[in-house]
C-alpha cells in the first residue's frame, strides 16, 4: 500500500526530500514504515529515538497501524527557548 511522508526541518536536510510517496506492506506500523525510510535514507537511523510522528491530524505511537493513502508526518521535537 502507498503513505504519503513529509520530512521536516532537519529531516529534510537529511534526506534530500520535502515529501514522498512509498509503497509499504499492508497493515503496516509506523515502526515498519521507519524501517522501510532508514534502508532508503540511512541517516535516519541517527534520529530515531527522537522523532515525532504524525498521521494525519494525530501524534502516533511506533505501533500505529497505517492505513493505504496515510499522510505520516516526521519531525524532530520543537525546541525554544
Amino acid at each position: 500500500m502507498k503513505v504519503h511522508v513529509r520530512f521536516f526541518s532537519f529531516l529534510r536536510d537529511t534526506t534530500g526530500e520535502a515529501s514522498l510517496a512509498i509503497d509499504v506492506p499492508d497493515a503496516a506500523t509506523v515502526q515498519g514504515l521507519l524501517e522501510v525510510l532508514m534502508k532508503r535514507y540511512p541517516k535516519l537511523k541517527d534520529a530515531e529515538r527522537c522523532v515525532l510522528v504524525a498521521v494525519g491530524l494525530e501524534y502516533q505511537t511506533k505501533d500505529f497501524v497505517l492505513s493505504a493513502g496515510d499522510e505520516v508526518c516526521l519531525f524532530p521535537p520543537v525546541q525554544g527557548g
